[in-house]
């Protein structure tokens, strides 16, 4: 492999004037060029590798590549049209790797290239040894001689390059375009590339056939000595390992010893096999990490280069001036104005100047960091010279010493969308734009808007050569809902966060799947709000964040495309700057799902970044902790450099009152006797927040940034599990998806809040957040309640799981998701680990791909964030699995795939072997294991079928029992789970032949209205052993089973129980070490009551009973909050009892029940929890399911007073009355 360059240029109109008499011809000779390079490879065979060709530009531009281009080229784009590092490792990666893969069928492949430092990288050499590819690096300044390309094909192919150029210049082409160059690259690179040349370059190189005198013979200096052969192995009476000379070792010399101690070992007669075995381990052992050593060592020399060149100023003095620590700015101020001079003296006559200071990041791309080191005991601060861009550094994090209260200066301004937006849905796609043709829509008349799009990304794309350039002209389309004054005045009014399937219709048919609940979420939604800024905002940066909207959102103002984000589960933002009109009326228009909240930010041009703040903690202990404060700034002021002071300040969270603190090196400060954050019973989530100002030199706050964190210690031991603060965790977990049931995926803080209350209540210490990024809010919940947290993003990478999913644009999109998804939310102590992917099909088709993607992904978290692990959830894995052998903790799901054994199971196909974790520790005994989902069990709330199965589990569909398939119930003893699904058309086939049912799932400890299930007794009896309760199952309403076998179960945090029908004794039991129930199997139905008595240490420890309920003769109402403030967002949730004449709730009651609210009040949705149930959510009339139901109710907007809250039916009804108030409690 090498690489050749050529000069491409322009040239004026030219006339030229020959003597006709004159023999010699004449060429034109462009004045200004640009380079473009090859990079080229050819094999002994007489074959090529398809090319690399890099462009001077920022981005690539499919404008540039004429039809009929092979599709296995590469094109890439440098700031210069050279190669680099990058380039030479993404060509090994894109083109050698893949391709001479092929042409060798897997086997070894030995890869000449010269040794210079755009070839030769850590991350090359590594890629190398993982991939069986070896390495021949050629001397310095011998590629003439050596390397095939130089010797045999670059010359003619410069020589037919040269005759092409002068050929259109004389035709008068004064100026080649990109894509025309690359049309006559295919022409002459046929031609150098012919089979003739390349082997000819073999030949001539003296490689193929091999031959030293052919490149010998050419040195200028004699030959005096010839080449020897290598001699033979040692003998074993002659092994001296002083052969060892070099330090540190030599690979090839390393090699040469271990085959000379190998085959000594082997000639004699001991020692035995076993130690012979050993010994070949262990030197080829060695081998490896000498190789690895070398790798190392190369990585410290480009890191150590790196620093270098990020070292761009000067150490000057720093002082204490009036208690402020105070960074001398002159070499600062000196470097910027070297930089201005650079600038003037580079640009050329008559060219207006814009924008200088992007020039000038342009040169300079790498990040400055500038760090303090002093040791205060007062107040501190740093100044820093702001250019146009952003800045990173270990700035002083300043704490104030006097009882102040926390500032409240109005620098930043926040700006919800919430009221006031209008939406239009089209079960088509009426604007005729898509982000890109993709299977689902290739067929349709789409305009694209990928190249739009994809610069917004550019922040969090760590390689500048990779960033793209935003087309200089608008995209050509024309959408009417994005025009300024587009009169939307049809369109329907909503609030925002929306979602806009959860009101409507469940399709009753087989269009929409159960997984996506039945729902019309097909479709595209527009959402038109008018926005409006002043004269004096233009003075400001204007930022859109939008923290989730559904998917390839778009975003436009003013009928300017600002931008997009595809993943919808990303948090962004957007600057709209540009396109504000500041004393007008504005127009926002985005094109998406708006399910989560969006927000106007007004910055200063100086401000702390978005994401600008990193803080970590160390040296935890009782008595103290280190802080440590990372912090970027963003200056996009263009015209104006701005020297700021940094100050930051930490407070105990909602205290108020600033901590006394001593000012340590690189930023830190050390907070005494720190209130540590952990997960609750046995500690305490305790927070702090700093705040970030930024002042001029004249003390004028610019910004002023807040960042809640909290100081924990984390360990995960392999033998042993996780513990927090030193205390071992046992992790309590479920998995977490972001619906909130009845009210959809549209975010509300209070029915968030009731979720999280309801799992504290369950005994649950840990979330995972399946299977992608929550809104930020749920994170700061999650932070003060005490969960610990795996916070995931991905549910596929580039095989997808359904047509149009993510794995479409995983390859550019899944760096920018990583880092914007890991910068939100690195802050939160709640989070212990990150997870990139969920049951990823590359890891059952492909392992070792797999393992490369995990890993490159486990990269670029670790760069933002190396405080925590990372993981990604496992199905079908083997123990053994290169992707497992990758993972800093093993998730496994379904328990290694150790599900569903057992008798019960035998007639069905698929998985049915015992747990693996036994197998994966073995394995991977370094390795920490979480079962990231372990039981699957289904249950309809408060249904019993009967026979029960004896099994601890059993499987339910429409032949084995345990669900009703007339009712698409499923049996609520809690012992059965599914073979396929979770939905009631994956559990009950029959329905292929009946009416389609709403696609709810059965899984779950809480049922969709927030119910408790019966499961969720069993879990809390296990997960909360000091919470004396008891719960037996079933209900006691059996008329039809008088004498018949009705089983009796109870969960309990007991040790012991003994049950009782109507006074008599069942039997008294001990409850075996991994028991999660007591089962009395042979109880006789009979009318009346049925009581345990729970013990624990000899001691009562709890009872429940059960008794036979009358008819059901009335309804009863409560609230879980019976004032509510009235923003029209807060929210109470009413529970409908069906009871009988007694009070008691009727456990198999149906009956229809119609809620009715009064004014101030709003009936947001009905529901009772059954999967099955096609009435839409917004119904104020829902049927009780086995004795309940649910109405969830708001406030009108900006109104207070009493609501009345009525349910009346075929039975008594019942009222209660919520009270609305406003903010300010009037």
């Amino acid at each position: 492999m090498d690489e050749t360059g050529f000069a491409v240029g322009t040239t004026q109109s030219t006339r030229i004037i020959v003597d006709s008499t004159q023999k010699s011809s004449w060429k034109i000779t462009p004045g200004k060029q640009e380079w473009i390079t090859a990079i080229e490879c050819v094999d002994a065979a007489g074959g090529a590798l398809p090319p690399m060709v890099i462009f001077k530009a920022q981005n690539t531009n499919l404008g540039w590549i004429p039809e009929g281009t092979p599709p296995n080229w590469r094109f890439s784009t440098s700031n210069s049209g050279w190669t680099s590092n990058s380039h030479g490792f993404k060509w090994l990666r894109t083109v050698f790797k893949p391709e001479s893969r092929v042409k060798s069928r897997d086997k070894p492949r030995l890869l000449i290239i010269d040794g210079h430092a755009s070839h030769i990288t850590a991350n090359m050499i590594a890629l190398c040894m993982e991939n069986n590819i070896d390495l021949l690096i050629l001397p310095p300044h011998c590629s003439h001689l050596l390397q095939p390309l130089n010797v045999g094909v670059f010359g003619p192919m410069k020589k037919y390059h040269a005759y092409e150029t002068d050929r259109l210049l004389r035709a008068g082409i004064n100026r080649f375009q990109r894509f025309e160059w690359v049309t006559l690259y295919q022409l002459i690179r046929m031609k150098a590339l012919s089979a003739e040349n390349i082997q000819s370059g073999w030949r001539g190189a003296g490689l193929v056939p091999f031959s030293e005198r052919r490149v010998l013979s050419q040195l200028p200096v004699p030959l005096q000595l010839r080449p020897t052969t290598p001699q033979q192995l040692t003998p074993n009476l002659d092994l001296d390992l002083s052969v060892l000379k070099s330090s540190p070792l030599d690979g090839t010399e390393l090699r040469a010893a271990n085959l000379v101690f190998n085959s000594a070992l082997a000639s004699c007669e001991p020692p035995a096999t076993p130690t012979r075995r050993y010994a070949t381990r262990v030197t080829r052992l060695l081998e490896r990490q000498n190789a690895e050593l070398v790798v190392l060592r190369k990585e410290v020399q480009e890191h150590k280069a790196i620093l270098q060149r990020r070292n761009t100023h000067k150490k000057g003095k720093r002082v204490k001036l009036q208690g402020e620590f105070v960074f001398s700015t002159a070499d600062v101020l000196k470097i910027a104005r070297e930089a201005e001079e650079k600038l003037v003296a580079k640009r050329p006559r008559g060219r207006p100047r814009k924008r200088p200071i992007e020039e000038l990041e342009e040169e300079e791309e790498e990040e400055l960091v500038l760090s303090s080191s002093a040791d205060l005991d007062s107040e501190g601060s740093v100044i820093v010279i702001l250019l146009l861009g952003s800045i990173t550094f270990q700035g002083n994090c300043g704490v104030e010493a006097n009882p102040d209260t926390r500032p409240g200066a109005n620098v930043r301004e926040r700006t919800r969308l919430h009221s006031g937006c209008k939406f239009l849905h089209s079960p088509t796609t009426p604007d005729r734009v898509t982000y890109s043709l993709r299977p689902d829509n290739e067929s349709e008349d789409l305009e694209e808007l990928r190249d739009w799009v994809l610069p917004v990304a550019n922040e969090f794309i760590a390689d500048a050569d990779q960033h793209f350039k935003r087309p200089d002209s608008e995209p050509q389309v024309n959408i009417e809902y994005v025009a300024y004054g587009y009169d939307d005045g049809n369109w329907t009014s909503v609030t925002v966060p929306h979602d806009w399937a959860i009101t409507g219709d469940f399709v009753g048919s087989s269009e929409v799947a159960g997984d996506m609940g039945s729902l019309p979420v097909r479709g595209v939604g527009w959402y038109r709000q008018k926005l409006s800024f002043t004269k004096d905002d233009s003075e400001k940066s204007i930022c859109l964040d939008v923290e989730g909207a559904m998917a390839f959102s778009m975003v436009w103002l003013n009928g300017h495309l600002v931008g997009r984000w595809p993943n919808g589960y990303v948090t962004f933002r957007l600057d709209l700057t540009p396109y504000v009109k500041f004393g007008e009326e504005n127009y926002l228009a985005i094109r998406a799902g708006i399910y989560r909240d969006v927000w106007v930010i007004k910055v200063p041009k100086t401000h702390v970044a978005h994401y600008g703040t990193h803080i970590t903690t160390r040296d935890v202990s009782a008595k103290s902790a280190t802080v440590d404060l990372s912090i970027t700034i963003d200056n996009k002021d263009s015209k104006h450099t701005q020297p700021v002071k940094v100050l930051t300040k930490v407070y105990k969270y909602k205290d108020g009152r600033p901590l006394e603190s001593r000012i340590l090196p690189n930023t830190s400060i050390t907070i005494k006797n720190p209130s540590i954050w952990g997960p609750p019973p046995t500690q305490e989530p305790n927070m702090y927040i700093a705040i970030t100002e930024l002042y001029d030199l004249e003390d004028r706050l610019l910004d002023e940034y807040e960042t809640t964190f909290g100081i924990r210690t984390l360990k995960f031991d392999a033998n042993n599990g996780l513990f927090v603060n030193g205390e071992h965790i046992y992790i309590q977990g479920v998995n977490q998806h972001h619906d909130l049931g009845a009210l959809g995926v549209a975010w509300n803080l209070l029915a968030g809040t009731r979720q999280l209350e309801m799992l504290k209540e369950l005994g649950v210490n840990a979330i995972r957040l399946s299977h992608n990024p929550p809104t930020p809010e749920l994170l700061r919940l999650t932070d003060e309640l005490g969960f610990t947290v795996i916070d995931e993003i991905f549910d596929c990478w580039l095989e997808g799981k359904s047509a149009s999913d993510f794995h479409l644009i995983f390859e550019d999109w899944h760096e920018p998701d990583i880092r914007s998804f890991v910068r939100r939310d690195r802050n939160h102590p709640s989070i212990i680990t990150w997870s990139v992917g969920n049951e990823v099909y590359e890891q059952v088709h492909d392992p070792p791909a797999a393992a490369k993607i995990f890993s490159e992904l486990r990269d670029i978290v670790l760069e933002e964030d190396g405080t925590r692990p990372v993981t990604s959830s496992l199905f079908r894995a083997t123990a053994n699995d290169s992707m497992t052998g990758e993972m800093d903790i093993i998730s496994l799901n379904y328990q290694g795939e150790g599900m569903r054994y057992g008798e019960a199971y035998t007639h069905l196909t698929g998985n049915r072997s015992l747990p693996q974790y036994d197998n994966f520790h073995a394995a991977n005994p370094d390795s920490l294991i979480i079962g990231s989902e372990v039981a699957w069990s289904l249950s309809s709330r408060g249904s019993f079928d009967f026979p029960v199965s004896p099994y601890i589990s059993a499987p339910v569909n429409d032949t084995n029992g345990g669900g009703n398939s007339s009712t698409y119930e499923i049996n609520a003893y809690e012992v059965y789970s599914s073979e396929s699904g979770s939905t009631p058309d994956r559990v009950f086939y029959t329905q292929d032949t009946k009416p389609f049912v709403a696609g709810g799932s059965y899984s779950g400890i809480i049922d969709l209205t927030g119910l408790k299930k019966e499961r969720f007794y069993l879990y809390q009896s296990r997960w909360r052993s000091d919470f004396p309760a008891a719960h037996i199952v079933p209900h006691w309403n059996w008329p039809e089973r008088v004498g018949q076998v009705t089983p009796d179960h109870v969960f309990t945090s007991g040790d012991e129980a003994e049950l009782f029908v109507n006074g008599r004794s069942q039997g008294r039991q001990k409850k075996e070490p991994l028991a999660y129930r007591f089962r009395w199997d042979d109880v006789i139905y009979e009318p009346g009551e049925v009581k345990v008595v729970v013990y624990k240490d000899d001691k009562q420890w709890s009872t429940d009973a059960v008794v036979t309920m009358g008819e059901a003769a009335a309804l009863r109402l409560s609230a879980d909050r019976t004032t509510i403030t009235g923003d029209g967002e807060d929210l109470t949730f009413i529970t409908a009892e069906v009871v009988d004449s007694k009070g008691n709730v009727v456990p198999t009651a149906n009956n229809a029940i119609q809620f009715d609210v009064s004014s101030p009040g709003v009936t947001v949705a009905t529901d009772n929890g059954f999967p099955g149930d096609l009435t839409k959510f917004p119904s104020t009339k829902r049927n009780a399911l086995n004795g309940l139901a649910l109405a969830i109710l708001r406030s009108e907007p900006g109104k207070a007073g009493r609501i009345k809250v009525s349910a009346t039916g075929d039975l008594k009804g019942a009222e209660i009355v919520v009270t609305a108030k406003t903010e300010r409690g009037n």
